[in-house]
């Protein structure tokens, strides 16, 4: 993050463009074995690979802003210049595969860079939860942005402190970790009471952050909002406008 030699400004065709990001993903990034069926195989490549191919393929290479790859400690996060189709927290569930540059794709597909159309996402979040255990988040807005966990934090302890520690300390930690859960099991069900009793008159997500106390709509609008409405719970008042920013939200 702060010396020069971890930095690499890449400026060149998408090919040694693609090598050059696999190469500074690898230099500092761990890997960890992993048996595919009988082969071993490199979770870590897994996921620098659709991460780079995504990053050149799905470009908006009108744009004037920068594409990143930022490593730190915690996960690896990548912001691209994007004219999206939808905005928000984009999910297996909700993913629509859409080709922004359909050439590109077409030659990375056939010098095998990339797979099939959508598989990106996919691919991403299910070798994310095997190499940290924990899924990747997506954002589409004019950066698409994406965020690949490296370590799984538990009672705000990372794996590698974890496994430092004694069979003893570790019994108390998850035990300490039980009673914390409930606790926030508890405190977001009376979050959860606290949404639908405001939402008796219509709000929008703004307001009902507002009351809530939330300040991430992102994540406000992933782990509270979008759960209600699937759930029939909430009630969208422009249901064939879902990410309208007039969008209300009404208790049944």
């Amino acid at each position: 993050m702060n010396r020069y030699d971890d930095r690499d400004v890449i400026i060149t065709n998408l090919i040694d463009s693609y090598e050059r990001l696999m190469q500074f993903i690898q230099k500092h990034t761990n890997d960890k074995f992993y048996l595919e069926g009988s082969h071993s195989v490199s979770i870590r490549d897994k996921i620098a690979r659709e991460l780079c191919s995504n990053l050149l393929i799905h470009r908006e290479f009108s744009s004037g802003i920068t594409s990143r790859i930022i490593i730190t400690k915690e996960s690896i996060y990548t912001e691209n210049p994007n004219i999206p189709r939808m905005r928000g927290v984009v999910t297996i569930k909700n993913c629509i595969p859409y080709s922004k540059n359909p050439k590109i794709a077409k030659i990375f597909r056939e010098i095998g860079l990339a797979d099939e159309l959508g598989s990106g996402v996919r691919n991403i979040t299910n070798y994310s939860e095997i190499y940290s255990g924990s899924e990747p988040i997506f954002e589409e807005g004019d950066i698409f942005k994406a965020t690949v966990p490296l370590v799984k934090v538990v009672n705000e302890m990372t794996v590698s402190e974890i496994n430092n520690m004694t069979v003893k300390e570790l019994n108390a930690t998850l035990i300490g970790k039980k009673a914390q859960d409930k606790a926030q099991d508890k405190a977001q069900d009376e979050m959860i009471l606290r949404i639908i009793e405001f939402c008796k008159e219509e709000r929008n997500i703004f307001e009902i952050m507002q009351y809530i106390g939330y300040k991430n709509r992102t994540r406000f609008r992933r782990d509270y909002i979008k759960p209600l409405v699937e759930k029939g719970i909430l009630k969208m008042t422009i249901p064939d406008k879902p990410t309208s920013k007039n969008q209300k939200y009404i208790s049944k």
